[in-house]
């Protein structure tokens, strides 16, 4: 096996996961606008005035159609960056990732690793 170094972008797209990748993309995004419209319902119907409440759902909007955008870009190359994005918003777990090649899921948990050593 080719150590990390040598691997090379056609290595981290093999097929068997582009194809695997775009069967489930669809409804995981849908799983991330579920969760979002609860969200948008909570700023709507929660507490504070209907102003603070209209501004907070329009800020809470802008800042997930940010999100949305990058998710929802279907790509081979951004393939695994979607993925694990995916991860670190709760979008999908670690179980979402069967079928997927070990070196795609190895990748994504190694960015997964190094974006926390990041934050702390």
């Amino acid at each position: 096996m080719k150590n990390r170094e040598s691997m090379s972008a056609e290595d981290l797209r093999k097929e068997s996961d582009w194809i695997l990748f775009r069967e489930r993309r669809q409804e995981w995004i849908g799983r991330y606008y579920t969760k979002l419209l609860a969200e948008c319902a909570e700023d709507l119907y929660g507490p504070g005035t209907p102003s603070e409440r209209f501004w907070n759902l329009e800020k809470h909007i802008y800042e997930k159609k940010r999100i949305l955008w990058r998710l929802e870009e279907l790509s081979r190359t951004t393939m695994y960056r979607t993925i694990t994005d995916m991860l670190e918003l709760n979008v999908i777990t670690s179980e979402d990732l069967e079928g997927f090649s070990d070196l795609l899921i190895k990748c994504v948990k190694d960015v997964l690793e190094a974006r926390k050593s990041i934050h702390e």
